[in-house]
Order: C-alpha cells, then structure tokens, then sequence
C-alpha cells in the first residue's frame, strides 16, 4: 500500500494533535522487536527500577509521604553482601546481566516488631543508615525508597541530634521477596592466552617426551 500525500497529510495532523493532546513524544511506528542486551563490563546501571537509582524526592515530599500514612516506620537490624544470582531473577532481566554483581540485603523491623528485608545495589545508604543508628527510618512501599532521616553537622554540633532531620536521604530498595531485576552489565570477560591445558599434558611437555 503507497502513501500519498493527502494520507500523510492526515497521518502528519492525527500526530499533531495526539502530541498537544498528552505532551509526550510521538514517532514513527516500529514493528521490529526491541532486543536488548547487557552493556559492556564497567559500565554504570541505567535502571531506575527498585532497588538501582532512587526517584529524587524533597524533604517536602518525604514528609509528607510520612504525614500522610504512605510510609512505615522501620529500624535497621543488620545487613550482608550477597551476589545477585542468589535472588529470583525477574522475567524481565536483560539477558547476559552479570550474576556475580553484588548486592545489599538489609534486614529491617517494623514498628511492631515484624521483621523483613530489602534488597538494593545502591549502598550510598548504609552511610547514613549507620549515621542515624539506624532508627527513625520510613519505608514508602509505593515508591520502593527507604527514607533515611539526617542531620547538618551544624545542627549535631549543637546537640540537636533530638530536632527534626534536616533531610531525608532516599535509598531506591526492593522487596527481597520480588523477583530482582538485575543490572543490565555483562560479567568481565576471561583474559585472552590463559592457558587451558590439562596438567597430565602440561607435565608430559616439562618432561621433554
């Protein structure tokens, strides 16, 4: 089927208005599949899923998520480093993501005692988690963050460590009992030239036969 002008014409208009209509972007359709595959070793995580790169969110907002019964209060209890192949992966994982990357479980309680945990490769937190005690924290569950609460070293050096937190870092986390979406970052690559012989062979070439 060829495409005139005047088709194009109404293709071009229904663009048009579907564009002033959601504010979004619009293009071309694509019947090809996407295929996507793991980026090189070393590259940095472009996931903004649960548990990789946080939703920047003010201290207005955080409190009022916390005002306003979105968030659990929470305590640290403890947390490892596991490696992300001891998690259920998601359906969706690139293929060729790298198991080995490590992550951080960390075990919270909630205020009446429950014990769980979360998951995350992002661990600027466990700076602030160590900070704070590990107390006073909030989980928004709907927005997969772990708000940690902190406070200016002006505001410590007063012995204000009882007064509001000056801020609220945010800690992108994912339920531990969610399947993991793992980085999209391929392992690093075997060196070239190792040697693969087999030691019987290796010492039948020493001995000069």
């Amino acid at each position: 089927m060829t495409i005139d002008r005047k088709s194009f014409g109404a293709w071009a208009l229904a663009a048009t208005e579907s564009l002033l209509r959601d504010r979004g972007f619009v293009g071309l359709p694509d019947d090809s599949p996407s295929r996507e595959s793991a980026d090189p070793h070393g590259a940095p995580c472009r996931y903004y899923h649960a548990g990789h790169k946080p939703h920047h969110m003010s201290a207005m907002r955080a409190g009022e998520l916390r005002r306003g019964g979105e968030a659990d209060e929470v305590r640290h209890v403890g947390h490892a480093q596991i490696m992300s192949s001891s998690l259920e992966w998601h359906d969706d994982a690139v293929p060729g993501s790298d198991p080995t990357r490590l992550v951080t479980r960390i075990d919270l309680e909630r205020a009446d005692g429950t014990p769980f945990a979360v998951v995350t490769h992002d661990s600027r937190g466990l700076a602030a988690i160590e900070a704070c005690g590990g107390e006073g924290m909030w989980l928004v569950p709907a927005h997969s963050v772990l708000l940690v609460p902190s406070w200016s070293s002006g505001v410590l050096a007063d012995g204000g460590r009882a007064t509001d937190p000056t801020s609220w870092p945010a800690l992108s986390v994912a339920e531990s009992d969610e399947p993991w979406l793992p980085c999209p970052i391929a392992p690093e690559k075997e060196p070239r030239g190792r040697s693969t012989t087999h030691p019987a062979l290796h010492r039948w070439r020493q001995s000069g036969r």
